[in-house]
């Protein structure tokens, strides 16, 4: 019933509507229950409408048309912004007050592999946004913020989802298919939610099982850590076991890495990377069984300050400003890997674009070295139903 409304041919939508309904249905978390439709949809449009000189008749309009087919793996340039740009090579400043293409400008410029045009756009369309709060609605202010601060491409898909269900919640009267979807969006949240709990539940009895936590007690006791990780790379819901038994990987990681930064002597060390080169289990018996009252904190250095050390001239704004900078461009490197022909698999390129995506979340510590995005992630994925 749902899909037929949502996809029925009978609607003779135009090519923006059906745009808008697939943004829609991936800020909503849903596009994985109608990737079949989103594919035949996008490629029906793309036939039509790829080889025109001219596509869409706004910055909204352009914007999503060039993000859409880029995140879907179809051959788009940003050349196609080129209407929008001014005798000087800038984009042009009527555009500044125009919200919705500006947020749509920002969303598409994350999806860059190195274009000027689209680092420009996003400067440009950053500066404006962030300007426009002070005059815009409160409701309005908020998306805006919402886009600036967790753009979709940067973000964590469910994590996402979570967010936009609920800062529309009071705004889903406009008509039955929005009403449709937006219920739809919550029931699909809190189902895959209770899946995740038991996945959870089913590690934690795991890891309480096999007793390391106890024998090993300077190793790091994060089991509900080691499984955000998985959590994030595979979010489908027919990879739960997937997810279980990826999380148990990783916990025997994080005790090989305390074990290597906290308590080995060089000749331990040495001893346990020669058997795992010969992979043989005999070697085991030269190994030492440890036991000793100490813990890992799993404080993680800084960055900006080693930098700032090694460059003492360098104030913490050029010192934050080269690190952005850093990162803008390792994920031009990555957005080109993702969007161009790969030899690697689409389930396999999607998994590292998500586990990028993780590293805000898990790395953005504050003042008092808390992770309040990785709480507010933990919380409302694990532990608040919609």
């Amino acid at each position: 019933m749902v899909r037929d409304m949502l996809f029925s041919k009978e609607d003779n939508k135009t090519p923006l509507q059906s745009m808008v309904l697939i943004d829609t249905l991936q800020h909503m978390g849903l596009d994985h229950l109608f990737k079949e439709e989103i594919g035949s949809t996008l490629s029906s449009i793309y036939d039509n409408c790829a080889h025109q000189t001219h596509h869409g008749h706004n910055l909204f309009e352009s914007s999503l048309f060039f993000r859409l087919f880029r995140e879907h793996g179809h051959s788009v340039s940003p050349k196609m912004l080129k209407k929008f740009i001014d005798k000087n090579g800038e984009f042009k400043l009527a555009l500044s007050k125009d919200i919705k293409g500006l947020m749509s400008l920002y969303e598409a410029s994350h999806l860059n592999i190195g274009e000027d045009i689209l680092r420009k756009g996003k400067e440009f369309s950053s500066k404006h946004l962030w300007d426009s709060i002070d005059w815009l609605d409160n409701k309005s202010a908020n998306q805006v913020k919402e886009t600036l601060e967790h753009p979709y491409h940067m973000s964590i898909q469910r994590y996402k989802a979570r967010r936009c269900i609920s800062m529309h919640q009071d705004d889903h009267e406009n008509g039955c298919k929005d009403v449709v979807l937006f219920e739809l969006a919550k029931y699909e949240f809190n189902i895959v939610q209770l899946l995740h709990q038991r996945e959870l539940n089913a590690i934690l009895s795991w890891w309480k099982k096999i007793g390391l936590a106890q024998e090993l007690i300077f190793v790091r006791d994060q089991p509900l850590k080691w499984y955000m990780g998985p959590l994030t790379m595979v979010p489908q819901p027919h990879h739960s076991k997937c997810r279980i038994e990826l999380t148990k990987a990783i916990a025997f990681i994080y005790i090989i890495d305390d074990i290597f930064d906290v308590y080995g002597t060089l000749d331990e060390l040495s001893l346990f990377t020669q058997a795992i080169n010969k992979w043989d289990i005999s070697a085991i018996d030269n190994l030492p069984n440890y036991m000793k009252d100490e813990n890992q904190k799993g404080f993680d250095g800084s960055y900006l300050e080693l930098y700032m050390k090694e460059h003492q001239d360098c104030t913490a704004k050029e010192a934050r400003e080269h690190v952005m900078l850093m990162i803008s461009r390792t994920w031009d490197a990555l957005n080109k890997e993702s969007f161009t022909q790969s030899s690697f698999p689409k389930p396999l390129i999607n998994a590292t674009l998500n586990l990028a995506r993780m590293v805000r979340v898990t790395y953005s510590y504050d003042d008092n070295h808390h992770l309040p995005m990785l709480d507010d992630f933990v919380f409302s994925l694990l532990h608040h139903p919609l």
